[in-house]
């Protein structure tokens, strides 16, 4: 399939044409996994593992021990998170106005990472404060720790990646498109020929990284792509809407999907209809 890479959204949106006024928002569960890191070595669950070990004595040196390996597995689960979806902390302006849009009134402190795991709903953000507040009490206090608070940064570890593991097995493709193809689609009977499809949200595993990107495939069969560089406003926001659970996390996954149609087309369009409803993933085929 001919193939060609595109410098801007604006020229993948253009390619496509899509009426503007008639888009159709659909989804589909991805078939694997959104995140890419190493899952040898040392892993976040080897420092949760050794930190459940060390509270087992209770004593003040298995505390301290145990309360630094808790640190280690929230701390790296957190870089390692990150680095998978190629999201960069380096693009302050974007970040910032990310995080200003997508956090919520219950997040409190925490630095640029934590702040935005919690905006783009890998994690929840009262989840986020406790490991803020654990994280102060700890480098700011020379006292003997007791076990209950060691216990308490293990379970916000070992909470931290639920919430990850969770996040992954539910993130989705997204696929915008008009009714025309939406049309197009319910009509196709040829399980041969290609199946018309719009402008899909996508990633693809190459050299052990994850490569996300907005596609295109028009009428000849040439595929039009647009790969994200992991500090674009556009791309968190996309993000954000994968991670969203198409049932009770509807309400934001429309409100942010919404809004990175305005970012990438301005105020000149109009969502018909969100189909969220779970479909086979080889819809995306």
């Amino acid at each position: 399939m001919p193939s060609v890479t595109l410098e801007s959204l604006h020229e993948l949106f253009t390619k496509a044409s899509l009426n503007q006024q008639e888009i159709i928002v659909k989804t589909s569960t991805s078939g694997e996994g959104i995140f890419s890191y190493n899952r040898e070595g040392n892993t976040p669950r080897t420092y949760l593992q050794w930190a459940k070990e060390d509270l087992v004595g209770r004593s003040n040196r298995g505390c301290v021990n145990g309360i630094g390996n808790a640190k280690k597995s929230i701390a790296l689960l957190i870089d390692q998170t990150l680095d998978s979806l190629n999201v960069s902390v380096d693009s302050k302006i974007n970040i910032r106005k990310f995080i200003s849009q997508c956090s919520d009134s219950f997040l409190e402190g925490g630095n640029t990472k934590t702040k935005l795991i919690a905006s783009l709903g890998v994690a929840p953000s009262v989840l986020i404060s406790d490991i803020w507040m654990q994280r102060n009490e700890i480098e700011h206090g020379y006292s003997n720790l007791e076990p209950k608070q060691v216990k308490q940064a293990i379970e916000v570890a070992e909470l931290l990646i639920l919430s990850v593991d969770s996040r992954e097995q539910t993130a989705h493709k997204i696929e915008f498109l008009d009714i025309e193809i939406y049309n197009r689609f319910k009509n196709h009977k040829d399980p041969f020929a290609s199946k018309p499809r719009g402008i899909v949200f996508d990633w693809l595993y190459e050299n052990e990284k994850a490569t996300f990107s907005l596609s295109y495939e028009d009428k000849k069969n040439v595929k039009y792509s647009y790969n994200f560089q992991g500090d674009e406003y556009e791309f968190l926001l996309l993000i954000k809407a994968a991670f969203c659970n198409t049932t009770y996390d509807r309400v934001i996954f429309e409100h942010t999907v919404t809004e990175f149609l305005t970012a990438a087309l301005g105020d000149n369009f109009s969502v018909r209809e969100f189909d969220l409803k779970i479909v086979k993933a080889d819809y995306f085929e």
